[in-house]
């Protein structure tokens, strides 16, 4: 396969343009912020591209990649002294083992990833960890294995009880085991350059309850005009459905547009509550331009609702940079919703610190009875704790916030960050 594109996280970060000021923290109770670990870079890695997961005892698991190893996984292990112990489980040495995404686990406690590059072709790798005494890698699939597969994944992958898993790279794709346990890589749909059903879709896929997918791509969709982003489009909002046959059906529930106050390029992919409700950022656009460097909007907070007919209905919840200079955050990564319908996300710019396009924040949105969302800043960080957390967040069932940042911190190699209340 010919051609690697940019990873998803690099392009949002390549996207957003804000300014730094000052601004007063929202309120949520008494916000606590901790940095649980601060990459060192070398054999310690550096700069992760995706947040972390959670398992049952509160260790947290996740990627990164840089320093002189081509990318790991990692584990931080809460200590009684409220002190977290960083343990690399796997490391990759090899040419190109590059990963941006998160991870996936199943009832057993196993790991499950995808590399961007590398593997027999270098077109990337589909893993699992497995841990029985120490943890061992099995590659489950090598892109470029076949003509015309998915090739160069860089987002985290979908598990269903099946024991399926689900990720996007050119196109999204499955990978299901089948007989002697060799597993089989399926292209589900293949987006095509200028067309209005969008094209590179990002992010984690959601499913709901009969097992259809949903995704976002960060280019195509209406055409013209081509978006400020550079490409062909502004992005769309997708759903794969599921068949009889094994067939999947793909239909596109929303086109971004420039010029009526909508967000463009989502970079990240959706989360989906009880209601069937999507909920989503974007990069660029809404209706607050020309404020600050935010030239074209620094994106929006959006919901979709399914009406009559099979139509989806678009909601903006929230336009960044309401204040000056864009204060309450740049854009938006992947949403996660706690137990009371309170949306929290990271922004990548804005806010404080002496980053050239501010150093990002962490910022909840609360629903209220009228159908408005109020947004809260939970954190703003200032290099010293962190810088551009493009990831999603995790919530424990405490509701305390987990993720990570792509840089800063004490080693400036990046770090991962609580935020409790």
């Amino acid at each position: 396969m010919t051609g690697k594109r940019i990873p998803a996280a690099q392009s949002k970060a390549m996207a957003i343009t804000v300014a730094i000021l000052l601004f007063t923290l929202g309120s949520w109770g008494q916000t606590k912020f901790k940095v649980l670990h601060n990459f060192k870079g070398g054999m310690d890695a550096a700069a992760p591209m995706a947040g972390v997961i959670i398992d049952g005892s509160g260790n947290l698991y996740g990627t990164a990649g840089g320093g002189t190893s081509y990318g790991t996984v990692y584990e931080l292990t809460p200590h009684a002294d409220s002190e977290w112990a960083e343990t690399v489980l796997h490391r990759w040495n090899g040419y190109g083992e590059n990963i941006f995404g998160g991870l996936a686990t199943d009832p057993s406690g196993n790991l499950y990833g995808a590399t961007a590059l590398g593997g027999t072709h270098n077109d990337g790798t589909v893993f699992e960890l497995s841990h029985a005494g120490k943890w061992t890698e099995h590659v489950l699939y090598n892109f470029g294995s076949r003509p015309n597969d998915a090739g160069v994944p860089d987002a985290g992958l979908l598990r269903d009880e099946a024991g399926s898993l689900f990720g996007v790279a050119f196109y999204p794709y499955e990978l299901s085991r089948g007989s002697g346990g060799r597993w089989h890589e399926r292209v589900l749909y293949r987006f095509q350059v200028g067309t209005s059903d969008g094209y590179a879709p990002v992010g984690t896929l959601v499913a709901d309850s009969q097992g259809n997918l949903y995704g976002a791509t960060q280019s195509g969709g209406i055409y013209p005009p081509r978006c400020e982003s550079g490409g062909d489009g502004c992005g769309t909002v997708f759903e794969l459905e599921r068949e009889p046959g094994g067939r999947w059906k793909e239909k596109v529930l929303h086109r971004f547009a420039q010029f009526r106050n909508d967000g463009e390029l989502p970079t990240a992919g959706l989360v989906m509550d009880a209601a069937g409700n999507l909920y989503g950022a974007t990069a660029q656009g809404g209706s607050v331009r020309n404020d600050g460097l935010c030239l074209v909007g620094c994106g929006v907070v959006f919901k979709l609702s399914p009406v009559a007919n099979g139509q989806w209905k678009e909601t903006i919840l929230y336009n960044f940079c309401h204040a000056k200079g864009c204060t309450d955050g740049a854009g938006g990564g992947a949403l996660a919703f706690d137990k009371a319908g309170n949306l929290y996300g990271n922004s990548a710019g804005g806010g404080l610190g002496l980053c050239p396009l501010g150093c990002g924040v962490v910022f909840e949105l609360s629903p209220s009875a009228d159908g408005k969302w109020t947004h809260h800043v939970l954190h703003q960080f200032k290099e010293s704790d962190g810088a551009y957390p493009n990831s999603g967040l995790t919530l424990d069932k405490e509701s305390n916030l987990y993720g990570t940042t792509f840089s800063g911190g004490t080693h400036a190699y990046g770090v991962v960050y609580k935020v409790s209340h």
